[in-house]
């Protein structure tokens, strides 16, 4: 999914809700996924599950899932998420675990859209919910 697989050859992979999944070196290598929405599931799943049964868990939640829509899950602990991506062909299955420390859940807010910026923040473990419009000072 994000800044967490390197091989050899130095490869970084990046995401961003709204653009496209890149694998990336020296030279420019075309898209390998396009995500137009990513939804944070508040539930703590049971990440032992595969991704038709997490696929099946998005559809019973929302509704349904459409083509380059993510729907992320964590563990209770909050220190495992996978992202399941319906590319119209197949499905993604993306995982990440932090070495130390958990992901910032959701709290009270129930399946939130996150933006590029905060899909970003969520996968290095920072407070994706401070990310954006959240972290605006406005005169009131």
């Amino acid at each position: 999914m994000h800044h967490y697989m390197e091989t050899e050859a130095s490869y970084n992979l990046y995401a961003q809700a709204g653009s496209s999944l890149l694998l990336a070196n020296q030279r420019q290598i075309p898209s390998v996924l396009t995500l137009d929405k990513v939804v944070l599931m508040s539930q703590a799943t049971d990440l032992r599950a595969g991704m038709d049964t997490l696929r099946t868990k998005a559809i019973q939640l929302v509704g349904q899932v459409g083509p380059h829509e993510g729907y992320i899950f964590m563990n209770r602990t909050q220190t495992l998420l996978k992202m399941v991506v319906h590319d119209a062909m197949g499905t993604w299955l993306c995982t990440r675990r932090l070495h130390e420390g958990s992901f910032h859940g959701t709290g009270v807010q129930s399946n939130p859209q996150l933006s590029a910026e905060q899909l970003h923040a969520l996968v290095l473990g920072l407070p994706w919910h401070r990310v954006g419009e959240a972290s605006v000072f406005r005169y009131s």
